[in-house]
């Protein structure tokens, strides 16, 4: 973020989500109104996360324990001050063990499913519910998620240039 200027926006993708359509005019459409667009998830909170993570960030209540997360594989931010005090809480929470591992139990079988389950279950549940934040599953019908690599392909991140 300190590299780019007032208002740019970014667009965060996991690298294996692709574009398919006119992604220009939606985000163009998405920052007029918000500085922020988190996708919306498709898992409860308490089925994928541990009470430590819970207890550590003072989320111990069924207000965030039954709530959905948020997909953190496709973000749009618009830069401002707001949004960089967000991106640093959420970083800092990346980085307590207890706010990120996962249920003991389901440690293989998440990590085969869900790369960043620590940073997506962080990211709802600071951001989401604390801050009442506006999240949308419009991008849903503008990015494929999770698009499989052929054997013989790499993937590699693209970083994509608009001008708005």
């Amino acid at each position: 973020m300190s590299q780019i200027n007032d208002n740019d926006v970014i667009l965060y993708m996991d690298s294996a989500d692709v574009v398919r359509g006119d992604i220009r005019t939606h985000l163009l459409s998405e920052t007029r109104r918000h500085i922020m667009v988190l996708t919306n998830g498709g898992f409860k909170h308490s089925h994928w996360t541990k009470m430590d993570c819970f207890k550590a960030m003072k989320c111990d209540t069924p207000e965030y324990m039954d709530a959905i997360q948020l997909e953190a594989g496709v973000c749009i931010f618009k830069k401002t001050d707001g949004v960089s005090i967000f991106l640093k809480e959420w970083l800092k929470w990346c980085t307590i063990r207890d706010a990120v591992s996962a249920k003991e139990e389901y440690v293989h079988e998440i990590l085969k499913l869900l790369r960043n389950i620590g940073t997506i279950k962080v990211f709802s549940l600071t951001l989401k519910i604390k801050y009442n934040l506006y999240s949308s599953s419009d991008i849903r019908r503008l990015v494929v998620c999770n698009v499989p690599v052929r054997k013989k392909e790499t993937r590699d991140n693209i970083h994509y240039s608009f001008i708005l």
